[in-house]
């Protein structure tokens, strides 16, 4: 073997230089790769965790701002009002407690809401010391020294807060004895107060804190959570091995610092004042990193010693029948040895009885001089001309005729692709002769030519179809399906005709029946024109989900919803043609999506796509086909998305800044280059409340602070928070407080009299 590789121009000596070079690039492409790998991954993981990290805080202050509105309506609640008149004029043995039936029911209403995640919500009333939650009304200090007990909030927590600053009050996460009637635990509760100024009662809505994590963060994740007030205390965290004086400083333009061996990360809620934070060891982002590393490179290792090892048995496996050939040629002898390889063989086959010819035309030669003028010698030469005359036999054809087309679909397969070399023409080269000799055998009068590299033509004179021609397409049929892993073929047999003149007519007959074929696996005969069957289109609503999930990254649903109508087709009418004008719909849908989103090469995708669609034939392959589309769609969605700022911000900023205006959802989308269907999901999913209820409340919001601070009218106040009919306005103001919008306003300048009628605004 090495005196081969000594000589540098024999082929061996190259051909393995090529495989050496093609190994020696593959794996500097991948050790390029794993530098690439290992510098990318660790910022991917920072990414990750500061996107989880973000989403966890939207979440938290959605939920924080659902349990201030619920206290603030609560606070104005009729019923909480006219107990607490009760309370200033009445002592606390005369009170009537039997009007807090219905103000326990409005508590109850709230506080077993399971969205709310309460484990109780009450109103403590100061002047005598009475207390209403969700089991009842008891003494207050009973409340806080017996039934809900925990040393840092006893009753004179409560009695200070009332005379501090007002309004809402998130405080430090707590454990609580809760003594009940049946059982006594421990629970780990985060406080939420509100009260106005000088005002005798407060709402104080206790957050069951171990649910909200779990909700909100994920309960299988190991990392840790902490929660901090602008002051810098800390309102809760998951782990006690953390503390205030860990949490390093953060820059104003970082959102995260590695400190020792933890990395932390940090997210602002402006809204709440609150800083969320999350600390994941160092080690363990970087262990993932380091294994795959580690196997990868073991990989490759391995990878290039295998493509050595088979680079020098195909060299030798190469050389060995060239070497034989080469012999051949140089000694002259025709010896006859078989290849593995088909090419080789052929060559091999060819030079041997070329060796042969030369050898018998010599010896012809020195005994015959004069056999070069002999008539039949040139006859021969001449038969190499058979085709023209076929052709000149069927222009001057004037008897009847009929058209057989074979249209032959080839399967875009490794085993298919092996096989011809690289040469698409020859396998219906190979049928056409086939065809050719089957059909001759039993019809008279044929002509079989190939027209196109996937059509070939049998032209029949006859005058009418013949038990024969069935005998000759059942043959064909038996060996073409035998095949059929390899390619799949299409039959059209054309009418009658008379005479040449109409072979065009019979031709675009055989190409509009080949048309009609069926998306099944087997060759098809097709005599007539099968009946037509309706267009297989998705509805607009189909086209408005899919097109949805598909933006939203939903492969699964996709995949799933196109295969269930694919299956619709199967025993139907429905035609291979039919399904590829459905997937180059789909194709243009999705091209329309991925533009949007501002992908660049829409054109070069499509075409690809095109070319693709073209290669597909039965249910599979189309099924196959829409998977692919699916899977490569989404992933340069996803990606597209995560290049862009947080959609949900801009979103939520865009409605706050534009609230009063004529705001729809269509216009929402339209800005964002969303489809109003997936903006709407998008919404939901992100928020838990759609986009009308989130503009609703920002009005009503807005609404009360006029009301309050303002002289304005009903039909002004209407008018300036986006409702043009003051009607519309009253009905979602009483539908969101529970009170008409004078009736609010009757309530604020109430409290703000004392019951002597002595006015303190």
């Amino acid at each position: 073997m090495l005196k081969y590789f000594r000589k540098r121009r024999s082929f061996i000596f190259n051909i393995y230089l090529c495989f050496l070079i093609i190994i020696l690039l593959l794996a500097s492409f991948h050790l390029f790769s794993f530098q690439l790998f290992n510098k990318s991954l660790q910022n991917e993981v920072i990414q990750n965790n500061q996107m989880l990290l973000r989403n966890t805080a939207e979440r938290y202050q959605t939920h924080f701002e659902r349990v201030k509105s619920m206290l603030f309506d609560l606070y104005y609640n009729e019923y909480v009002v006219a107990f607490n008149k009760q309370t200033l004029t009445k002592d606390k043995e005369n009170l009537e407690y039997y009007s807090v039936i219905k103000l326990l029911k409005e508590l109850r209403t709230h506080a077993y809401n399971p969205m709310l995640y309460l484990e109780n919500l009450a109103v403590y009333y100061k002047s005598d010391s009475v207390i209403v939650e969700k089991e009842g009304s008891l003494d207050a200090q009973l409340m806080f020294s017996h039934f809900f007990v925990n040393d840092d909030y006893p009753l004179a927590f409560w009695e200070e807060l009332g005379t501090a600053g007002a309004g809402y009050k998130l405080h430090k996460e707590r454990s609580f004895r809760i003594a009940g009637l049946n059982e006594n635990k421990e629970m780990s509760l985060i406080p939420l107060s509100f009260h106005t100024p000088s005002s005798n009662y407060q709402t104080i809505a206790f957050l069951d804190a171990t649910k909200l994590k779990e909700m909100y963060f994920n309960k299988e994740d190991d990392r840790q959570f902490i929660i901090m007030n602008e002051d810098g205390t800390i309102l809760y965290r998951s782990s006690d091995t953390i503390s205030v004086e860990d949490i390093p400083l953060f820059p104003a333009d970082e959102g995260y610092r590695l400190v020792g061996d933890q990395y932390f990360f940090k997210e602002r809620d402006t809204m709440n004042n609150l800083t969320f934070i999350t600390v994941v060891s160092y080690s363990h982002m970087t262990a993932g990193a380091r294994t795959a590393s580690i196997t990868m490179f073991i990989m490759v290792a391995a990878s290039v010693l295998l493509g050595l090892m088979i680079s020098i048995f195909f060299s030798r496996k190469l050389h060995r029948p060239l070497h034989q050939i080469m012999n051949s040629i140089m000694q002259q002898k025709p010896i006859l040895q078989q290849s593995d390889i088909h090419e080789l063989d052929l060559i091999h086959r060819n030079l041997h009885e070329l060796i042969k010819e030369k050898d018998n035309i010599n010896k012809e030669l020195a005994e015959k001089q004069s056999l070069l003028t002999h008539y039949g010698y040139i006859n021969k030469l001449k038969a190499i001309t058979s085709d023209i005359h076929e052709w000149r036999d069927i222009a001057l054809m004037n008897e009847a005729f009929y058209i057989v087309l074979f249209h032959l679909h080839l399967r875009n397969t490794p085993e298919t692709a092996q096989m011809n070399q690289g040469q698409p023409h020859k396998i219906a080269y190979y049928l056409k002769k086939y065809i050719d000799v089957t059909i001759s055998e039993h019809l008279q009068g044929t002509h079989t030519l190939q027209i196109e590299n996937n059509q070939i033509l049998s032209i029949v004179q006859a005058a009418n179809w013949t038990d024969e021609l069935d005998e000759a397409m059942s043959k064909i049929k038996r060996i073409v399906d035998r095949d059929n892993e390899h390619y799949i073929v299409a039959v059209s047999i054309s009418s009658v005709y008379r005479g040449s003149s109409e072979f065009n007519k019979a031709y675009e007959e055989v190409l509009q029946l080949v048309r009609s074929a069926k998306p099944i696996d087997e060759c098809q005969i097709i005599r007539e024109a099968a009946a037509s069957a309706h267009p297989f289109i998705l509805s607009l609503q189909q086209e408005q989900e899919l097109y949805a999930n598909l933006q939203a990254g939903n492969t699964s649903f996709c995949i799933s919803f196109l295969n269930q109508a694919l299956e619709q087709c199967r025993g139907s009418l429905t035609t291979v043609a039919q399904l590829q004008q459905l997937a180059e719909s789909i194709l243009n849908g999705v091209a329309k999506i991925l533009e949007a989103y501002g992908s660049d090469e829409i054109t070069a995708f499509r075409d690809m796509q095109t070319d693709q669609i073209r290669e597909c034939w039965t249910i599979e392959q189309f099924s196959h086909y829409f998977c692919q589309l699916f899977r490569i769609s989404t992933s340069i969605i996803q990606a597209k998305k995560e290049d862009q700022p947080s959609t949900i911000s801009i979103i939520m900023n865009h409605i706050e800044q534009r609230f009063a205006e004529d705001l729809s959802l269509d216009e929402l989308a339209d800005m964002m280059q969303l489809s109003p269907a997936y903006l709407s999901v998008y919404i939901k999913e992100k928020t838990g409340t759609n986009f009308s209820e989130h503009l609703n409340a920002i009005r009503i919001r807005k609404a009360k602070q006029l009301l309050s601070d303002t002289a304005l009218n009903i039909q002004d106040i209407s008018l300036q928070i986006g409702y043009r009919n003051v009607t519309s306005f009253i009905r979602m103001f009483k539908k969101i407080t529970g009170v008409p919008p004078g009736e609010y306003r009757k309530q604020l300048q109430w409290e703000n009299t004392d019951y002597f009628g002595t006015s303190y605004s």
